[in-house]
Order: structure tokens, then sequence, then C-alpha cells
């Protein structure tokens, strides 16, 4: 199609019916790439449109169209103007199988450019416990392939690049719908019955935070792990206070730049939770090294043994450098969670814990 001529030629000899099947296809595939195409298709679509309307102003005896020609020129106008204006519209859009049927076989226009960001450690962090299976902005369900975004930090997951735009709008909305996924995850495996800071009993209605590392009181959390036995993921991290002062007084950061509470309250917590599972934990192996760590467990007082909470899920470590490991190489971390997550699908019984088993079923001794 190298002349206007041969375009229009082309055109009009689609609306009279005389194209095979093959030349049709080509038609319909070459009207997505040639806009001059789209053009004539658009002028003889104006000139159908103009003969039905003579036909249809004409006497009952003067010639004109039939109606298998009116109908064919209104839907050459239809699919003519839905071409051009994909054309205009932009790279993206086209006419998917055929041009008959009318505007409902036009694509839409593709997605927005997505090139996926880099992730920062503690995004990656928490993309291992992200609380949704859903967009945070649209509600549709998230696929292996949905996009993601990276807060200052604060891993966020939506269906397609079009709700990027407007996570970026009010992004604040949105993290605190995820903030709210966090509270109901954790709710089942809270491990304290007491304030975080405080130690007192709980109010009926508690005062809830989930840490954000956008603030500094979480970032100074993240940085004095270094020195424990135990580290734990910060971000999405749940937490209940009997008041806003216990609270503030979690966060608060003394004069000589300790967060004394803050520390005395994660000791109180991790504690809490270890206890928790350290009993039910399926695997008597370390989840890094894959070595049995059976010493550790019978005589804890080496030292050897360390813990990892990553979202409310517990992992129990041969050592120091295991632990390090874990925490700071996030392919580590995967492999871990994938070989933890096998364990409680298999459930290993260790012999001695199958020896405990078959106490449990016999008698109590006389007294």
């Amino acid at each position: 199609m190298d002349s206007d001529v041969e375009r229009e030629r082309m055109c009009v000899r689609w609306l009279a019916g005389e194209l095979d099947p093959a030349e049709q296809a080509q038609l319909e595939h070459r009207l997505c790439e040639d806009p001059a195409l789209s053009q004539a298709l658009l002028e003889v679509g104006w000139q159908a449109a103009a003969l039905v309307e003579a036909g249809m102003m004409g006497d009952t005896g003067t010639a004109g169209p039939s109606r298998v020609a009116i109908r064919t020129a209104a839907a050459v106008l239809v699919a003519s103007c839905a071409a051009l204006a994909a054309w205009w519209w932009g790279a993206g859009a086209t006419l998917d199988g055929g041009l008959v049927g009318g505007p409902e076989r036009l694509v839409v226009p593709a997605e927005p450019a997505y090139v996926r960001p880099k992730l920062s450690e503690t995004a990656l962090t928490e993309s291992m416990y992200y609380p949704l299976d859903t967009c945070v902005v649209s509600g549709k369900k998230l696929l292996p392939h949905s996009c993601y975004e990276d807060l200052e930090g604060r891993l966020v997951r939506v269906y397609s690049p079009r709700q990027i735009a407007e996570l970026a709008r009010d992004p604040e909305r949105y993290l605190a719908v995820i903030d709210a996924a966090y509270e109901v995850q954790q709710a089942a495996r809270y491990p304290l019955t007491v304030c975080a800071a405080t130690g007192e009993p709980l109010p009926e209605k508690p005062v809830e935070l989930v840490m954000d590392l956008r603030h500094d009181y979480a970032q100074k959390l993240k940085y004095n792990q270094r020195h424990l036995a135990y580290r734990y993921s910060v971000g999405g991290r749940l937490l209940r206070f009997k008041d806003e002062a216990a609270m503030a007084a979690f966060k608060a950061v003394d004069a000589t730049g300790r967060m004394a509470v803050a520390e005395e309250a994660m000791d109180r917590y991790v504690t809490a939770m270890v206890e928790q599972q350290r009993r039910s934990y399926p695997s008597k192996i370390c989840a890094v090294n894959k070595k049995d760590t059976m010493r550790a467990w019978v005589d804890q007082e080496t030292g050897g043994i360390r813990y990892y909470l990553l979202g409310d899920q517990l992992f129990i470590l041969c050592c120091k450098t295991c632990l390090v490991d874990m925490a700071d190489t996030f392919a580590i971390m995967v492999d871990a969670a994938a070989w933890l997550d096998g364990q409680v699908q298999k459930r290993v019984i260790q012999p001695e814990e199958r020896n405990l088993l078959i106490r449990k079923k016999l008698p109590d001794p006389p007294e």
C-alpha cells in the first residue's frame, strides 16, 4: 500500500465485500501500523455515511443503497473512527483480530511504562511477610508479575503500573491500609498480655503500633540489634501499649542516645515470642547451615543458640554467624524460610521426640 489511491481502493473493496480472507487480514494488520491507511478508511467511512443519508432521504423509487450496504457502511464508519483514535492515542493501542464488530474489538491502550525498582534491604525483608494478597489501591488479586514500589523502605505491592500513580498521590492513605493488615496478620500470634513498654496488664482496647522504618526510633532499634543474641525484622512489627504515654516512652531517646525503654520492651517481646514457639518448633536443625543443633538445645548455657524473628515466625539458629547471615543476606533468608516451611509441612519427628510421645501415652504409675 504505497500510494493513497491503492489505500483508498483497498478500503472500497473491503466495503464492497470483495476482499478474500487473506487480504482482509492484511488490511486489519496494516491498519494499526499505517496512519495513512487509517485516514483513508475514515474518509471512505464518511463517504459511506453520506450514501446512507442520501438513500434514507430519497424517494421510494429512487435507487439507493440496500439495507446490507447501510449496515456495512455504518460498521465501516465505527471501525474506522476507532482505528484512527487508536492510532492517535499512541503506541500499544491495536485492533485485536478484525474490524467488523465495533469498538468492543479495540484493545485498551498499553499500560504506562514500568521499570521495577531496586528494593532496599528493609523492603526486601518485608516482602517475606507482606500481609496482603490484593492490590492496596484497586483491590484486585495480586499476581506473580504484579508491580511493587519502595516508599522509603516500605514495600507496597500493586496490581499494575496504573495504580503506582494513584499511590504517589496519597501514600499515607494506602500505608495505613497495609498497617491495618499487619495488625490482623500478627494478632493471632501476638505473645504479650502486658504492655510492651511497662510490663503492666493491657486494657481491653490497647494502643497499637506498627513499627515503620521511615521513623528514627525504628531505625535505631534496627541498628541496636547488632550486639544482641537475637534479631528481628522491624518493619511492620506489631506492639501493644497500655496508653499513648507508654508508646511515647517506647519511642523516646535518652540523653546518652539510648532507647532504654524500647530495648527492655523488645527483650520482653522476643522472650515471650521464643517461649511461645520454641516447644512446637518443627526441627532441631539450624535453618541456615542445616546442621544438627541438638547440643545447643540440650545445653543452652553454651550461648550457641540464636533466635531470629521474621515477621511473627521464629527461626532457631546454631550460632552468631548464622544469625548475622540470615539477617543481612536476603538470599539466605529466602532459603531458610523455604526450608522451614518444608519442615512444617513434613513435620520431621526426631527419635527423642517420638520417645517422649510414647511416654505420654503410658498410664500414670500407681501412687
